[in-house]
Protein backbone atom coordinates (compact mmCIF):
# COMPACT_ATOMS: atom_id res chain seq x y z
CA UNK A 1 0.00 0.00 0.00
CA UNK A 2 2.51 2.34 0.73
CA UNK A 3 5.01 1.19 -1.96
CA UNK A 4 3.66 3.25 -4.40
CA UNK A 5 3.00 6.32 -2.33
CA UNK A 6 6.82 5.82 -1.57
CA UNK A 7 7.91 5.66 -4.83
CA UNK A 8 5.69 8.68 -5.92
CA UNK A 9 7.41 10.62 -3.29
CA UNK A 10 10.50 9.74 -4.77
CA UNK A 11 9.73 10.76 -8.03
CA UNK A 12 8.84 14.14 -6.55
CA UNK A 13 11.78 14.66 -4.77
CA UNK A 14 13.62 13.86 -8.48
CA UNK A 15 11.26 16.17 -10.18
CA UNK A 16 12.43 18.88 -7.62
CA UNK A 17 16.24 18.64 -7.67
CA UNK A 18 15.90 18.53 -11.60
CA UNK A 19 13.96 22.03 -11.57
CA UNK A 20 16.69 23.31 -9.00
CA UNK A 21 19.83 22.01 -10.81
CA UNK A 22 18.33 24.17 -14.09
CA UNK A 23 17.86 27.59 -11.95
CA UNK A 24 14.94 29.60 -12.38
CA UNK A 25 11.58 27.92 -13.30
CA UNK A 26 11.27 29.98 -16.08
CA UNK A 27 14.54 29.46 -17.73
CA UNK A 28 14.88 27.74 -21.07
CA UNK A 29 16.35 25.35 -22.69
CA UNK A 30 19.18 27.56 -24.39
CA UNK A 31 19.62 29.34 -20.48
CA UNK A 32 20.47 25.75 -19.28
CA UNK A 33 23.35 25.65 -21.81
CA UNK A 34 25.68 27.06 -18.98
CA UNK A 35 24.20 24.60 -16.15
CA UNK A 36 27.62 22.62 -14.68
CA UNK A 37 30.12 24.20 -17.58
CA UNK A 38 33.51 23.12 -17.15
CA UNK A 39 32.62 20.75 -14.69
CA UNK A 40 32.86 17.44 -16.66
CA UNK A 41 35.95 16.03 -19.01
CA UNK A 42 35.24 17.52 -22.54
CA UNK A 43 32.86 20.40 -21.58
CA UNK A 44 32.52 23.83 -22.71
CA UNK A 45 34.13 26.73 -20.83
CA UNK A 46 31.53 29.13 -19.44
CA UNK A 47 31.45 32.37 -21.05
CA UNK A 48 32.61 35.25 -19.70
CA UNK A 49 31.77 38.67 -20.92
CA UNK A 50 34.99 41.42 -20.52
CA UNK A 51 32.51 44.48 -19.47
CA UNK A 52 29.96 45.08 -16.95
CA UNK A 53 27.86 47.82 -16.23
CA UNK A 54 24.72 48.65 -14.62
CA UNK A 55 22.69 50.75 -17.11
CA UNK A 56 20.60 52.92 -14.34
CA UNK A 57 23.23 54.93 -12.37
CA UNK A 58 23.00 55.46 -8.64
CA UNK A 59 19.87 54.23 -6.85
CA UNK A 60 17.86 56.34 -4.78
CA UNK A 61 14.83 54.32 -3.12
CA UNK A 62 11.77 54.77 -0.62
CA UNK A 63 11.78 52.11 1.93
CA UNK A 64 10.61 48.45 0.80
CA UNK A 65 9.78 49.82 -2.84
CA UNK A 66 10.82 47.55 -6.26
CA UNK A 67 13.09 48.14 -8.64
CA UNK A 68 13.73 46.75 -11.84
CA UNK A 69 17.47 47.19 -12.88
CA UNK A 70 19.04 46.70 -16.65
CA UNK A 71 22.25 44.97 -16.43
CA UNK A 72 24.55 44.61 -19.54
CA UNK A 73 27.57 42.54 -20.57
CA UNK A 74 29.98 43.46 -23.27
CA UNK A 75 30.24 41.91 -26.20
CA UNK A 76 26.61 41.04 -26.52
CA UNK A 77 26.50 37.11 -26.26
CA UNK A 78 25.12 34.91 -23.44
CA UNK A 79 26.28 34.92 -20.19
CA UNK A 80 25.70 33.40 -16.41
CA UNK A 81 26.38 36.48 -13.80
CA UNK A 82 26.52 35.95 -10.13
CA UNK A 83 24.44 38.79 -8.39
CA UNK A 84 24.77 39.76 -4.47
CA UNK A 85 24.16 43.04 -1.96
CA UNK A 86 26.76 44.40 -0.07
CA UNK A 87 27.01 45.64 3.66
CA UNK A 88 24.40 47.70 5.26
CA UNK A 89 21.64 46.07 2.74
CA UNK A 90 19.89 45.20 5.86
CA UNK A 91 16.39 43.61 5.00
CA UNK A 92 16.51 44.17 1.35
CA UNK A 93 16.32 41.34 -1.00
CA UNK A 94 17.34 40.40 -4.41
CA UNK A 95 14.62 38.17 -6.98
CA UNK A 96 17.67 36.06 -7.75
CA UNK A 97 20.94 35.86 -7.14
CA UNK A 98 22.11 34.73 -10.87
CA UNK A 99 20.65 35.95 -14.22
CA UNK A 100 21.80 35.02 -17.83
CA UNK A 101 21.84 37.85 -20.36
CA UNK A 102 20.40 37.51 -23.50
CA UNK A 103 21.71 37.54 -26.76
CA UNK A 104 22.27 40.90 -26.77
CA UNK A 105 23.99 40.63 -23.71
CA UNK A 106 21.18 42.07 -21.42
CA UNK A 107 19.64 41.10 -18.08
CA UNK A 108 17.20 42.22 -15.73
CA UNK A 109 17.21 41.80 -12.02
CA UNK A 110 14.36 43.04 -9.56
CA UNK A 111 15.83 44.66 -6.42
CA UNK A 112 13.49 45.12 -3.23
CA UNK A 113 14.58 48.33 -1.28
CA UNK A 114 14.80 47.37 2.78
CA UNK A 115 12.61 49.06 5.20
CA UNK A 116 14.37 51.42 6.47
CA UNK A 117 16.74 54.16 5.57
CA UNK A 118 20.16 52.42 4.43
CA UNK A 119 22.99 52.85 2.29
CA UNK A 120 24.54 49.60 0.42
CA UNK A 121 25.76 48.43 -3.24
CA UNK A 122 24.40 45.83 -5.47
CA UNK A 123 27.22 43.75 -7.37
CA UNK A 124 27.47 41.57 -10.56
CA UNK A 125 30.06 39.70 -11.38
CA UNK A 126 31.85 36.72 -13.51
CA UNK A 127 35.18 35.64 -13.42
CA UNK A 128 36.43 38.19 -15.69
CA UNK A 129 34.54 41.24 -14.85
CA UNK A 130 32.80 42.73 -12.51
CA UNK A 131 30.74 46.12 -11.41
CA UNK A 132 28.71 47.92 -8.65
CA UNK A 133 25.91 49.94 -8.53
CA UNK A 134 25.40 52.10 -4.88
CA UNK A 135 21.57 52.53 -3.66
CA UNK A 136 20.76 54.84 -1.16
CA UNK A 137 17.16 54.36 0.79
CA UNK A 138 15.21 57.35 2.60
CA UNK A 139 12.11 58.65 3.58
CA UNK A 140 13.39 61.82 4.49
CA UNK A 141 14.98 62.81 1.34
CA UNK A 142 18.24 63.10 -0.17
CA UNK A 143 21.50 65.20 0.12
CA UNK A 144 24.99 65.83 -0.75
CA UNK A 145 27.74 66.30 1.34
CA UNK A 146 31.03 67.78 1.05
CA UNK A 147 33.86 66.19 2.64
CA UNK A 148 36.52 68.82 3.51
CA UNK A 149 39.99 67.38 3.71
CA UNK A 150 41.87 68.54 7.33
CA UNK A 151 45.51 67.11 6.48
CA UNK A 152 48.97 68.46 7.80
CA UNK A 153 50.87 65.27 6.71
CA UNK A 154 54.02 65.55 4.22
CA UNK A 155 52.96 63.06 1.54
CA UNK A 156 51.79 64.05 -1.97
CA UNK A 157 48.15 63.39 -2.35
CA UNK A 158 46.39 62.73 -5.87
CA UNK A 159 43.31 62.37 -5.44
CA UNK A 160 40.80 62.29 -2.29
CA UNK A 161 38.08 59.52 -1.79
CA UNK A 162 35.09 59.95 0.51
CA UNK A 163 32.09 57.37 1.49
CA UNK A 164 29.75 57.06 3.57
CA UNK A 165 28.37 54.02 5.94
CA UNK A 166 24.68 54.63 6.42
CA UNK A 167 23.49 53.68 10.01
CA UNK A 168 26.92 53.42 11.25
CA UNK A 169 29.57 54.85 13.38
CA UNK A 170 33.66 55.53 13.01
CA UNK A 171 34.02 53.17 16.46
CA UNK A 172 32.66 50.38 14.27
CA UNK A 173 35.04 50.64 11.34
CA UNK A 174 38.34 48.80 11.45
CA UNK A 175 41.62 49.38 9.58
CA UNK A 176 43.90 52.28 8.98
CA UNK A 177 42.78 53.64 6.54
CA UNK A 178 38.92 52.83 7.36
CA UNK A 179 37.27 50.72 4.63
CA UNK A 180 35.28 52.38 1.73
CA UNK A 181 31.16 52.58 2.61
CA UNK A 182 28.61 52.37 -0.45
CA UNK A 183 28.18 55.81 -1.34
CA UNK A 184 31.69 57.36 -2.82
CA UNK A 185 32.83 60.25 -4.47
CA UNK A 186 36.28 61.27 -5.71
CA UNK A 187 38.50 64.78 -6.25
CA UNK A 188 41.93 65.85 -7.29
CA UNK A 189 44.07 66.89 -4.66
CA UNK A 190 43.03 71.01 -3.54
CA UNK A 191 39.58 69.52 -4.04
CA UNK A 192 36.80 68.74 -1.70
CA UNK A 193 34.82 65.15 -2.72
CA UNK A 194 31.03 66.12 -2.52
CA UNK A 195 28.48 62.66 -2.23
CA UNK A 196 25.44 62.63 -3.53
CA UNK A 197 22.11 61.09 -2.92
CA UNK A 198 23.13 60.58 0.61
CA UNK A 199 20.01 59.62 2.38
CA UNK A 200 18.65 62.22 5.23
CA UNK A 201 17.55 61.09 9.00
CA UNK A 202 20.22 58.40 9.45
CA UNK A 203 24.08 58.54 11.15
CA UNK A 204 26.79 58.23 9.45
CA UNK A 205 29.98 57.39 8.96
CA UNK A 206 32.18 59.19 6.83
CA UNK A 207 35.86 58.39 5.91
CA UNK A 208 38.41 60.32 3.54
CA UNK A 209 41.53 58.50 2.52
CA UNK A 210 44.62 59.57 0.06
CA UNK A 211 45.05 55.85 -1.84
CA UNK A 212 45.83 53.75 1.03
CA UNK A 213 48.41 55.95 2.91
CA UNK A 214 46.56 58.23 4.70
CA UNK A 215 42.92 58.51 5.93
CA UNK A 216 40.03 59.32 8.72
CA UNK A 217 36.76 59.06 9.73
CA UNK A 218 34.22 60.96 11.48
CA UNK A 219 30.30 60.22 12.68
CA UNK A 220 27.61 63.11 11.30
CA UNK A 221 23.89 63.25 11.34
CA UNK A 222 22.78 66.79 10.78
CA UNK A 223 22.48 66.10 6.89
CA UNK A 224 19.71 68.31 5.37
CA UNK A 225 17.78 67.51 2.69
CA UNK A 226 17.99 69.05 -1.19
CA UNK A 227 20.95 71.23 -0.85
CA UNK A 228 24.94 70.65 0.25
CA UNK A 229 26.15 70.29 3.61
CA UNK A 230 29.68 70.23 4.77
CA UNK A 231 31.84 68.37 6.54
CA UNK A 232 36.08 68.08 7.92
CA UNK A 233 37.40 65.15 8.51
CA UNK A 234 40.81 64.95 10.21
CA UNK A 235 43.34 63.03 7.54
CA UNK A 236 46.39 60.79 9.54
CA UNK A 237 49.23 59.27 8.13
CA UNK A 238 49.01 55.48 7.67
CA UNK A 239 52.21 54.03 9.35
CA UNK A 240 54.72 53.27 6.78
CA UNK A 241 54.51 49.71 5.36
CA UNK A 242 57.32 47.72 5.30
CA UNK A 243 56.20 44.52 4.31
CA UNK A 244 56.89 43.33 0.68
CA UNK A 245 59.31 46.18 0.43
CA UNK A 246 61.69 46.28 -2.22
CA UNK A 247 64.08 48.87 -2.34
CA UNK A 248 67.32 49.34 -3.80
CA UNK A 249 69.80 51.21 -1.57
CA UNK A 250 72.95 53.39 -2.04
CA UNK A 251 75.34 53.96 0.62
CA UNK A 252 78.76 56.56 -0.16
CA UNK A 253 81.58 56.99 1.57
CA UNK A 254 82.28 60.36 2.50
CA UNK A 255 86.54 61.34 2.45
CA UNK A 256 87.83 61.64 5.46
CA UNK A 257 91.11 61.09 7.64
CA UNK A 258 89.40 57.93 9.18
CA UNK A 259 89.57 56.42 6.33
CA UNK A 260 92.52 57.26 4.57
CA UNK A 261 93.80 55.91 8.34
CA UNK A 262 92.49 52.43 7.57
CA UNK A 263 93.58 52.18 4.10
CA UNK A 264 97.28 53.60 5.11
CA UNK A 265 97.41 51.30 7.90
CA UNK A 266 96.02 48.15 6.22
CA UNK A 267 98.17 48.09 2.96
CA UNK A 268 101.06 49.72 5.83
CA UNK A 269 100.64 46.16 6.99
CA UNK A 270 101.47 44.70 3.26
CA UNK A 271 104.47 46.44 2.72
CA UNK A 272 106.37 44.98 5.80
CA UNK A 273 108.81 43.09 4.53
CA UNK A 274 107.99 39.65 4.57
CA UNK A 275 111.62 38.70 5.45
CA UNK A 276 113.67 41.92 6.77
CA UNK A 277 116.89 41.41 5.21
CA UNK A 278 116.25 39.53 2.04
CA UNK A 279 114.73 41.81 -1.06
CA UNK A 280 111.69 40.54 -3.23
CA UNK A 281 114.12 38.88 -5.66
CA UNK A 282 115.21 37.13 -2.83
CA UNK A 283 112.42 36.10 -1.45
CA UNK A 284 110.71 34.75 -5.17
CA UNK A 285 113.82 32.92 -5.79
CA UNK A 286 114.04 31.25 -2.34
CA UNK A 287 110.16 30.64 -2.93
CA UNK A 288 110.59 29.26 -6.61
CA UNK A 289 113.70 27.19 -5.71
CA UNK A 290 111.40 25.30 -3.09
CA UNK A 291 108.93 24.53 -5.76
CA UNK A 292 111.31 23.71 -8.72
CA UNK A 293 111.30 20.36 -10.47
CA UNK A 294 114.86 20.17 -9.16
CA UNK A 295 115.62 22.32 -5.54
CA UNK A 296 119.75 21.81 -6.09
CA UNK A 297 119.58 22.53 -9.38
CA UNK A 298 117.89 25.62 -9.17
CA UNK A 299 119.79 26.77 -5.95
CA UNK A 300 122.98 26.45 -7.69
CA UNK A 301 122.27 28.14 -10.92
CA UNK A 302 120.99 30.68 -8.39
CA UNK A 303 124.06 30.88 -7.03
CA UNK A 304 126.66 30.28 -10.08
CA UNK A 305 124.63 32.97 -11.90
CA UNK A 306 123.78 35.95 -9.51
CA UNK A 307 120.06 35.59 -9.80
CA UNK A 308 119.48 37.95 -7.04
CA UNK A 309 121.33 40.57 -8.53
CA UNK A 310 120.27 40.12 -12.00
CA UNK A 311 116.63 40.14 -11.14
CA UNK A 312 116.78 43.19 -8.40
CA UNK A 313 118.41 44.54 -11.87
CA UNK A 314 115.44 43.54 -14.38
CA UNK A 315 112.69 44.14 -11.84
CA UNK A 316 114.09 47.78 -11.20
CA UNK A 317 116.28 47.75 -8.63
CA UNK A 318 114.34 48.97 -5.65
CA UNK A 319 114.15 46.48 -2.94
CA UNK A 320 110.98 45.25 -2.33
CA UNK A 321 109.21 45.75 -6.20
CA UNK A 322 106.97 43.24 -5.69
CA UNK A 323 105.28 44.96 -2.44
CA UNK A 324 105.55 48.33 -3.61
CA UNK A 325 103.09 47.44 -6.67
CA UNK A 326 100.80 45.86 -4.14
CA UNK A 327 100.65 48.88 -2.33
CA UNK A 328 100.16 50.70 -5.36
CA UNK A 329 97.33 48.21 -6.38
CA UNK A 330 95.38 48.16 -2.94
CA UNK A 331 95.62 52.05 -2.73
CA UNK A 332 94.16 52.69 -6.34
CA UNK A 333 91.50 50.15 -5.36
CA UNK A 334 90.79 52.28 -1.94
CA UNK A 335 90.04 55.17 -4.09
CA UNK A 336 86.91 53.32 -5.51
CA UNK A 337 85.36 53.44 -3.06
CA UNK A 338 85.32 57.63 -2.65
CA UNK A 339 82.91 57.19 -5.64
CA UNK A 340 79.36 58.34 -5.40
CA UNK A 341 76.89 55.36 -4.22
CA UNK A 342 79.93 52.79 -3.77
CA UNK A 343 78.17 50.59 -1.89
CA UNK A 344 75.13 49.26 -3.89
CA UNK A 345 72.20 46.96 -1.77
CA UNK A 346 68.76 46.07 -1.30
CA UNK A 347 66.42 46.33 1.62
CA UNK A 348 63.31 43.55 0.96
CA UNK A 349 60.59 42.17 3.14
CA UNK A 350 58.71 39.25 2.56
CA UNK A 351 55.22 38.54 3.94
CA UNK A 352 55.27 37.34 7.52
CA UNK A 353 59.23 38.37 8.07
CA UNK A 354 61.14 41.02 9.47
CA UNK A 355 63.09 43.17 7.05
CA UNK A 356 66.56 42.55 5.56
CA UNK A 357 69.41 44.49 4.39
CA UNK A 358 71.36 42.67 2.01
CA UNK A 359 74.41 43.75 0.30
CA UNK A 360 74.73 43.84 -3.42
CA UNK A 361 78.27 45.31 -4.33
CA UNK A 362 80.76 47.32 -2.95
CA UNK A 363 83.01 49.65 -5.72
CA UNK A 364 81.72 47.33 -8.26
CA UNK A 365 82.69 44.10 -6.65
CA UNK A 366 80.31 41.35 -5.97
CA UNK A 367 79.53 41.31 -2.15
CA UNK A 368 79.70 37.52 -2.85
CA UNK A 369 83.27 37.69 -4.16
CA UNK A 370 84.47 39.79 -1.25
CA UNK A 371 82.80 37.38 1.14
CA UNK A 372 80.38 40.63 2.78
CA UNK A 373 77.22 39.85 3.92
CA UNK A 374 75.13 41.76 6.29
CA UNK A 375 74.31 39.80 9.51
CA UNK A 376 70.33 39.05 9.41
CA UNK A 377 70.13 39.25 13.46
CA UNK A 378 71.33 42.62 13.55
CA UNK A 379 69.75 44.33 10.85
CA UNK A 380 66.62 46.24 11.96
CA UNK A 381 64.10 48.75 10.01
CA UNK A 382 62.07 50.95 11.19
CA UNK A 383 59.76 53.87 10.45
CA UNK A 384 58.62 56.73 12.32
CA UNK A 385 55.63 59.24 11.97
CA UNK A 386 57.29 61.34 10.15
CA UNK A 387 58.27 59.04 7.81
CA UNK A 388 62.05 58.64 8.70
CA UNK A 389 63.19 55.79 7.95
CA UNK A 390 65.61 53.88 10.59
CA UNK A 391 68.01 50.92 9.90
CA UNK A 392 70.63 49.41 11.42
CA UNK A 393 73.50 46.53 10.44
CA UNK A 394 76.22 45.05 10.69
CA UNK A 395 78.96 42.99 8.78
CA UNK A 396 81.96 41.34 9.16
CA UNK A 397 84.76 43.04 6.94
CA UNK A 398 88.21 41.60 5.86
CA UNK A 399 90.03 44.75 4.99
CA UNK A 400 92.64 43.08 2.46
CA UNK A 401 90.27 40.94 0.82
CA UNK A 402 87.97 43.64 0.18
CA UNK A 403 90.71 46.09 -1.06
CA UNK A 404 92.75 43.12 -3.30
CA UNK A 405 88.87 42.42 -4.97
CA UNK A 406 88.51 46.36 -5.47
CA UNK A 407 92.37 46.75 -6.82
CA UNK A 408 91.54 43.92 -9.19
CA UNK A 409 88.32 45.82 -10.62
CA UNK A 410 91.14 48.85 -11.09
CA UNK A 411 93.57 46.64 -12.92
CA UNK A 412 91.30 45.65 -15.39
CA UNK A 413 90.42 48.79 -16.48
CA UNK A 414 93.22 48.87 -18.44
CA UNK A 415 93.73 48.16 -21.47
CA UNK A 416 96.14 45.08 -21.22
CA UNK A 417 93.99 41.38 -20.92
CA UNK A 418 91.83 41.26 -17.49
CA UNK A 419 93.41 38.94 -15.02
CA UNK A 420 91.44 36.09 -13.14
CA UNK A 421 92.52 37.42 -9.77
CA UNK A 422 94.77 39.58 -8.00
CA UNK A 423 97.84 37.07 -7.91
CA UNK A 424 97.13 36.63 -11.48
CA UNK A 425 97.26 40.21 -12.02
CA UNK A 426 100.46 40.34 -9.97
CA UNK A 427 101.96 37.74 -12.20
CA UNK A 428 101.28 39.04 -14.97
CA UNK A 429 103.17 41.78 -13.77
CA UNK A 430 106.69 40.29 -12.35
CA UNK A 431 106.31 36.70 -14.14
CA UNK A 432 107.69 37.27 -18.32
CA UNK A 433 110.73 39.98 -16.52
CA UNK A 434 111.18 37.32 -13.97
CA UNK A 435 111.50 34.28 -16.79
CA UNK A 436 113.40 36.05 -18.86
CA UNK A 437 116.05 36.99 -16.92
CA UNK A 438 116.53 33.35 -15.43
CA UNK A 439 116.42 31.60 -18.67
CA UNK A 440 118.94 34.02 -20.39
CA UNK A 441 121.52 33.66 -17.49
CA UNK A 442 120.54 30.03 -16.98
CA UNK A 443 122.66 26.54 -17.97
CA UNK A 444 121.80 23.53 -20.34
CA UNK A 445 121.43 21.62 -16.01
CA UNK A 446 118.89 23.24 -14.76
CA UNK A 447 115.78 20.62 -15.69
CA UNK A 448 113.19 24.02 -16.01
CA UNK A 449 112.99 26.12 -19.14
CA UNK A 450 111.26 29.27 -19.87
CA UNK A 451 107.58 28.24 -19.13
CA UNK A 452 108.64 26.32 -15.98
CA UNK A 453 110.27 29.23 -14.33
CA UNK A 454 107.32 31.52 -15.49
CA UNK A 455 104.94 29.00 -13.32
CA UNK A 456 107.57 28.63 -10.65
CA UNK A 457 107.11 32.92 -10.36
CA UNK A 458 103.26 32.54 -10.79
CA UNK A 459 103.03 29.83 -8.27
CA UNK A 460 105.78 31.52 -5.59
CA UNK A 461 103.58 34.97 -5.70
CA UNK A 462 100.20 33.36 -5.55
CA UNK A 463 102.01 31.46 -1.91
CA UNK A 464 103.25 35.31 -0.64
CA UNK A 465 99.64 36.59 -1.15
CA UNK A 466 98.31 34.05 0.34
CA UNK A 467 100.85 34.33 3.40
CA UNK A 468 100.18 37.74 3.28
CA UNK A 469 96.49 37.45 3.34
CA UNK A 470 96.65 35.42 6.69
CA UNK A 471 96.90 38.28 8.77
CA UNK A 472 93.59 39.63 6.91
CA UNK A 473 92.08 39.50 10.64
CA UNK A 474 88.34 40.74 10.16
CA UNK A 475 86.68 43.70 11.70
CA UNK A 476 83.43 44.18 12.39
CA UNK A 477 81.45 47.12 10.43
CA UNK A 478 78.19 48.60 12.48
CA UNK A 479 76.16 50.85 10.43
CA UNK A 480 72.82 53.04 11.49
CA UNK A 481 71.10 55.28 8.83
CA UNK A 482 68.44 57.37 8.40
CA UNK A 483 66.33 59.43 5.86
CA UNK A 484 62.98 60.67 5.35
CA UNK A 485 60.56 58.74 3.04
CA UNK A 486 58.48 58.64 0.03
CA UNK A 487 55.60 56.76 0.18
CA UNK A 488 53.04 55.06 -2.72
CA UNK A 489 49.58 54.78 -2.55
CA UNK A 490 49.62 51.77 -0.01
CA UNK A 491 52.33 53.73 2.15
CA UNK A 492 54.88 51.27 1.20
CA UNK A 493 58.43 53.30 1.03
CA UNK A 494 59.38 54.18 -2.72
CA UNK A 495 62.29 56.04 -1.73
CA UNK A 496 64.22 58.39 0.98
CA UNK A 497 67.47 60.33 1.37
CA UNK A 498 69.38 60.76 4.54
CA UNK A 499 72.62 59.89 6.29
CA UNK A 500 74.53 57.00 7.73
CA UNK A 501 77.55 56.59 10.11
CA UNK A 502 79.39 53.36 10.82
CA UNK A 503 81.97 52.10 13.19
CA UNK A 504 84.63 49.63 11.95
CA UNK A 505 85.79 48.07 15.20
CA UNK A 506 89.58 46.59 14.31
CA UNK A 507 90.71 43.14 16.33
CA UNK A 508 92.88 45.43 18.63
CA UNK A 509 89.83 47.00 19.76
CA UNK A 510 90.05 50.44 18.63
CA UNK A 511 87.47 51.66 16.04
CA UNK A 512 86.83 53.86 13.17
CA UNK A 513 84.07 56.27 11.91
CA UNK A 514 82.96 56.86 8.63
CA UNK A 515 79.76 58.22 7.13
CA UNK A 516 78.82 59.53 4.21
CA UNK A 517 75.56 60.38 2.26
CA UNK A 518 72.36 57.51 2.28
CA UNK A 519 69.63 57.07 -0.26
CA UNK A 520 67.03 54.60 -1.55
CA UNK A 521 64.66 53.42 -4.66
CA UNK A 522 65.14 55.28 -7.90
CA UNK A 523 67.52 57.08 -8.68
CA UNK A 524 66.74 60.32 -9.65
CA UNK A 525 67.37 61.92 -13.32
CA UNK A 526 68.57 65.67 -13.20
Amino acid sequence: MYAWKLRALLGLVLTAFSLGACGDPGESAADSQFAGAGNLPGSPTEPSPQGLHFVEGPLTLQPGTRHLLNLRASPAGRYKIRCSLGPGSADASLDRAEVVTDESGLAELTVTAPTRTAGFSIHASTKTASTSLPVSVGSAGFGNLKVLPSYEGPRRVSTWTASAHVGASCAELLGAPPPDGPLLATASSGLAPVLTNVPVGAPLAVTLRAGHMAGGCQDYAGLTAQGTSSLGVTVLNRPVQLRLTQLPLRLSFAPSDALDRWVDETVGGVELPLRPTLSDASVLLERMGQRAPSPEDFTRERQAQAWDEALGRALGGAQHPVRRWWGQALRAGARRLLAADAVQAELSSEPGEASRLALVSVAGVAADDAALAVNDATTTVTCDAADTLLLSASSEVRPLLLLSQLALRSLNESPSPPASSFTAATSAAFCETTATTLAATGSAALSCERQCLWDLCALALDELWHEVQQGDAPAQFTLSGSGVAQVDEEARPVSFEGEWRGLLTRPEGDALTLSGPLSGGAKTVP
